[in-house]
C-alpha cells in the first residue's frame, strides 16, 4: 500500500519527520498496519511509500522504498528513497518518540528537551522566536524587561 497525507500548503519530507516536526504520516502507518493485519488474517501488509501532497503548491514529497521507485514514479521524480529496512527504522524511531512523549504526558513532565530538536539535523532560522531559546529554558518564561 501507499499512504498519502494531503497538506494544505507545503508537502512535508524526511527532515520534518527526523526533526520531530511531523509524525502524523508515520503514525497513520502504525494505525493502518494494525487495521490491515486484522483484515488480512494476520498477514503483514507491505508499505511501499509514505507520501505528502501539498494541495496549494501541487507538489509531493515522500519516503519511497527504493525497490518500488520505478513501479510508482517516472524517472523524472526524485522522492527520498529508503530501503525497506531503513523505512522500518524511521518508523520504529517515530513510534518510540511517540511512546516517550505519551509517557512524559502521563507522568506530568511537560519540560522541553534541552536544545531544539530541529537543530539536531538542520539549522533553524527561527531561533529568536523558538520556545527552546536559552532564556526561556533557564527561567521557564521570557524575562520581563520591566515597565516600559
Amino acid at each position: 500500500y501507499v499512504l498519502y497525507d494531503y497538506k494544505r500548503r507545503k508537502a512535508k519530507e524526511l527532515k520534518d519527520v527526523v526533526s520531530g516536526q511531523d509524525f502524523q504520516l508515520p503514525l497513520y502507518r502504525s494505525a493502518l498496519r494494525g487495521i490491515l493485519r486484522e483484515r488480512l488474517d494476520g498477514r503483514e501488509p507491505e508499505c511501499l511509500a509514505l507520501l505528502w501532497y501539498g494541495v496549494e503548491t501541487c507538489e509531493w514529497k515522500g519516503l519511497v522504498r527504493s525497490d518500488m521507485k520505478r513501479a510508482l514514479f517516472d524517472a523524472r521524480k526524485r522522492p527520498t528513497l529508503l530501503s525497506a529496512a531503513n523505512l522500518d527504522i524511521v518508523q520504529q524511531w517515530v513510534e518510540d518518540e511517540a511512546d516517550r512523549t505519551i509517557e512524559c504526558i502521563r507522568s506530568g513532565d511537560f519540560l522541553l528537551r534541552p536544545g531544539c530538536p530541529s537543530t539536531e539535523f538542520y539549522p533553524c532560522p527561527h531561533t529568536a522566536l523558538c520556545r527552546h531559546h536559552a532564556p526561556r529554558l533557564r527561567t521557564g518564561t521570557v524575562e520581563d524587561p520591566g515597565p516600559a
